[in-house]
C-alpha cells in the first residue's frame, strides 16, 4: 500500500479549537447523525412511507427538535440545508458537522463505494460546520489498486478540510468480502482498514468492534486495539449492532478508549414508521430518552479526546 498521508499545513492548534467544539464538557462527544440519503429513503419506503425529499427533510427535522439538548454535534448533508434555505448554521444550536461524501449507492443496497462531495467542501466555511465528514466503504477483499484508490481519496478529503480550516472526520464502514453487506468483516480487516482510512484525520468513526465478538469484554478488547491502531480520538457508530444493545456496547467501547458516539439509527429509527407530525414525535420521546442516557455514558465512561490526542 503506497503512502497516501495528507500534507496540509494547516494550524493543528485551530482543528483543535474546532474538535473542541464537538465535543461535551466532558470532552467526549455525543454527536447525531441525520446526513443519511438513499439508506433512509429505503427505511422509509420500507415502512409504507412516502419518501420524497420534502418527507424526508420533514423527519429530520423532528429529529434535531427532539436532540437539541442532548447532543454536542449532528451531522447533517448540505441537500437538507439547502432545501430549509439554512445558510448559516445558528452558533446557539449543536455543533455542525457537513458530509462531504458522494456516495455510491443504489435504493435499498448498503453504499459501494465514494467520492469526495467538493461543494461541501466548498460551502463549509460559509454555512458555520465545524467540520467535514467523509464515509468510505471497504470491502476487505477488494484488490490492492481498489484500496490504494480509496486511501488517495480518504487521504484527499483530509487535506481538502484541512485547506478549509476544518477538522476532517473519516467513517468506514468495513464489510468482508468484494460485496458490501455479504460478510462480516474480521477483527484483523476492521484494525487494517482504520490504520489505513485514519491517516491525518482528526477524529476517526469506526463501527463498534463486535468482529472479535458481541460480549462487552470482548468488544471492549478489540476497542483497546482500534484505539492503538489509529492513535487520535475515535467514535462508534451504530449499524451492525441492535438498537436495544447500543448503550451498553458505547459503554464498552469507551472502556476500550473511545471517545464517544457518532450515529444515527439506532437513535431515531424507531419513530421511522410514524404515521404523522404528532406519532413521529411521540415515537421521537424515547429517542431523546435514549440521548440522556447515552450522553450520561459518555460522560462516564469516554475517553476525553484531549487525551486521545495529547492535547
Amino acid at each position: 500500500m503506497p503512502d497516501t498521508a495528507p500534507t496540509s499545513t494547516v494550524a493543528p492548534a485551530d482543528r483543535a479549537a474546532a474538535i473542541g467544539r464537538l465535543a461535551r464538557s466532558s470532552g467526549g462527544f455525543a454527536m447525531l447523525a441525520l446526513d443519511q440519503r438513499i439508506s433512509l429513503q429505503s427505511m422509509f419506503l420500507s415502512a409504507g412511507r412516502p419518501a420524497t425529499s420534502a418527507d424526508l427533510d420533514a423527519f429530520r427535522s423532528l429529529v434535531l427538535e427532539a436532540a437539541e439538548g442532548h447532543v454536542s454535534a449532528v451531522l447533517l448533508e448540505r441537500g437538507y440545508l439547502g432545501r430549509l434555505g439554512i445558510t448559516q448554521w445558528p452558533a446557539d444550536r449543536p455543533s455542525l458537522i457537513l458530509a462531504a461524501d458522494d456516495l455510491h449507492q443504489e435504493l435499498g443496497s448498503p453504499a459501494q463505494d465514494a467520492g469526495i462531495d467538493h461543494d461541501a467542501v466548498t460551502v463549509a466555511p460559509a454555512l458555520g460546520a465545524t467540520a467535514l465528514k467523509l464515509l468510505m466503504p471497504w470491502m476487505a477483499g477488494a484488490d490492492e489498486e481498489t484500496h490504494a484508490r480509496q486511501a488517495a481519496t480518504a487521504a484527499a478529503f483530509v487535506d481538502a478540510a484541512h485547506e478549509a480550516g476544518l477538522p476532517a472526520l473519516v467513517e468506514a464502514i468495513v464489510h468482508g468480502g468484494t460485496q458490501a453487506g455479504v460478510q462480516r468483516a474480521t477483527p484483523d480487516e476492521l484494525l487494517e482498514a482504520a490504520a489505513i482510512l485514519s491517516r491525518g484525520a482528526d477524529v476517526y468513526k469506526a463501527q463498534v468492534p463486535i468482529h472479535g465478538g458481541d460480549a462487552v469484554a470482548d468488544v471492549t478488547a478489540l476497542a483497546r486495539e482500534m484505539t492503538a491502531v489509529v492513535g487520535i480520538p475515535w467514535v462508534v457508530l451504530s449499524t451492525g449492532v441492535p438498537d436495544a444493545r447500543f448503550p451498553e456496547l458505547v459503554a464498552a467501547s469507551c472502556r476500550g478508549g473511545a471517545s464517544g458516539f457518532l450515529a444515527g439509527r439506532a437513535i431515531w429509527s424507531r419513530a421511522v414508521p410514524g404515521t404523522d407530525v404528532e406519532d413521529t414525535r411521540r415515537l421521537l420521546e424515547g429517542s431523546s430518552d435514549d440521548l440522556r442516557h447515552l450522553a450520561a455514558i459518555v460522560d462516564a465512561e469516554a475517553r476525553p479526546w484531549t487525551e486521545a490526542t495529547g492535547r
